[in-house]
């Protein structure tokens, strides 16, 4: 019997002994009762052997993770803020072969939460004319770590994935609910 979608030893990530100074540790939900940590890096900072060692050694976890995600939700792919796959493909192994075929190696992977948001969408002059509420996405980055000095540089691939749960909703304000800014 499973007790948790993502079980307890896929959800904690590994502790590495040293201290780790351009990693943050991240703690990404995944619904109200189940959460998963990974490693992420810090900004532009450069990575030590140890801590890219670390990243590279979490991969198999997270894509495990990631895996069970898409099979539930699906993913679409997409290359910085631009969908390129509308419908979503449910099978994690497909995926990273289109990944492969396309030329994007990757060494690691980090995975953002953007939970469910209400946001206004504003003509050209600025006045609120509809609400789109975008549902909880998980948005999964690439990473190749390039060696640089004595350490290495993540640099994120351009391509992307991003799990959805639902579809994100507009609704249009009526003409008497458009508020003008007085100047």
């Amino acid at each position: 019997m499973i007790d948790s979608f993502i079980s307890s030893d896929l959800a904690v990530a590994p502790n590495p002994l040293g201290l780790v100074s351009s990693l943050k540790l991240l703690t990404i939900p995944v619904d109200s009762q189940t959460f998963f940590e990974l490693w992420a890096p810090i900004a532009d900072d450069p990575l030590l052997a140890e801590e890219a060692m670390l990243l590279r050694g979490d991969r198999p976890r997270l894509e495990e993770i990631c895996e069970k995600l898409t099979w539930l939700f699906g993913a679409t792919s997409s290359d910085q803020e631009t969908v390129c796959s509308q419908e979503p493909d449910y099978d994690w192994l497909h995926l990273m072969g289109q990944l492969e075929q396309s030329g994007a190696h990757f060494d690691a992977l980090t995975i953002d939460c953007l939970p469910q948001a209400i946001l206004p969408n504003a003509s050209l002059d600025g006045i609120t004319t509809a609400w789109t509420v975008r549902p909880l996405t998980w948005q999964i980055h690439f990473w190749k770590l390039e060696p640089v000095g004595r350490g290495y540089k993540p640099v994120q691939l351009p391509t992307g994935l991003s799990i959805t749960h639902g579809q994100p909703i507009t609704r249009q304000l009526k003409a008497e609910m458009v508020v003008t800014r007085s100047v």
